[in-house]
């Protein structure tokens, strides 16, 4: 699982005008708010990603039934390989993917088409996400369970609140 406060000696995570905590490294200030990744705000990042100009960076999918942020898509850098990319934060793991891909997942998700976002980013998809409900759940409404083959950690299982289960993570 993810650390929820940044390292030993560092400042507090900052937070983005959206309420989020950014956990990229390269985080500035624009104005009043907050911005995470470096070079967020870059038109040449909006263009190739495919997205207009002006078009959101950021897209937040919120739990069916508080509200609450469950998984953040941005474009933005990743923090690892500090490439260009479509950044992913779910419930229990991060991912990067492709940029140019980012035009079509904004748009579906526009179109509240999660159910194909899901089947298209990575084995497991949007870990937050409850095929059978269609709906999007945050960590205190998706009960997650850890799994663990001889001490070392095998996956997580998430059940929403109507009983489904599945893999969330491998």
């Amino acid at each position: 699982m993810r650390s929820t406060a940044p390292p030993t000696g560092s400042a507090p995570w900052p937070v983005a005008a959206n309420g989020t905590r950014c956990a990229i490294p390269s985080t500035r200030s624009s104005g009043s708010r907050t911005v995470c990744g470096a070079r967020s705000t870059s038109p040449g990042l909006r263009a190739e990603a495919g997205l207009a100009d002006g078009a959101p960076l950021l897209h937040r999918l919120t739990c069916a039934i508080c509200g609450r942020t469950a998984v953040t898509l941005e474009v933005g850098i990743d923090p690892l390989s500090g490439k260009r990319a479509l950044v992913y934060s779910g419930l229990v793991r991060g991912e990067a993917f492709l940029l140019g891909g980012a035009a079509d997942v904004f748009a579906k998700l526009a179109q509240g088409r999660v159910g194909e976002v899901h089947g298209s980013l990575g084995v497991e998809g949007i870990d937050a996400y409850c095929p059978d409900c269609d709906r999007i759940y945050c960590s205190d409404h998706y009960l997650l369970q850890a799994e663990y083959d001889e001490g070392f950690y095998d996956c997580t299982l998430g059940t929403c609140p109507e009983g489904h289960r599945r893999m969330i993570d491998d």
